[in-house]
């Protein structure tokens, strides 16, 4: 017996608004105060973090395009960027799948996807003990999980 995805159907158009809000970004830079909270599973396949990093986000990660962020290029399945930390530049790819939680808190906008079938089993576990909202993130929740 076949049935209509609704989970899948919901991440690809979600996909799709992030890959939009990253390609107007691309082109005019970010616009209106507006600035994200990108976050994602580190141990998703073709995800490039430098070593350091992934040593100490091995699950998943979050990052902040809003001022110290660099050469943002908007590909079909990923995106790349280049983001400092301690000072330094590092390139990052983050797949479009690997994304779970997209948001900008200028305009109290968040999405989270339905892609944890997608993630290990550990991370899975933890993100249902920590967030059983249907698939809908509070921004206040999520800045105090990103503190």
């Amino acid at each position: 017996m076949s049935y209509i995805d609704y989970g899948a159907l919901f991440d690809k158009a979600i996909i799709d608004i992030i890959k939009n809000v990253l390609t107007i970004t691309e082109k005019n830079g970010l616009m209106g105060g507006n600035y994200f909270y990108i976050s994602f599973y580190t141990s998703y396949p073709n995800v490039i973090l430098p070593a350091s990093l992934l040593g100490k986000y091995p699950v998943d990660m979050t990052i902040v395009l809003q001022n110290q962020f660099e050469d943002l290029r908007v590909h079909d399945t990923y995106f790349e960027v280049t983001l400092h930390f301690h000072g330094q530049p590092h390139r990052l790819r983050v797949p479009f799948g690997a994304i779970h939680t997209f948001a900008d808190p200028s305009v109290e906008f968040i999405l989270q996807l339905h892609n944890d079938e997608k993630a290990s089993k550990s991370s899975l576990d933890e993100k249902k003990k920590e967030d059983d909202t249907g698939g809908f993130l509070y921004l206040d929740e999520l800045n105090h999980k990103i503190q």
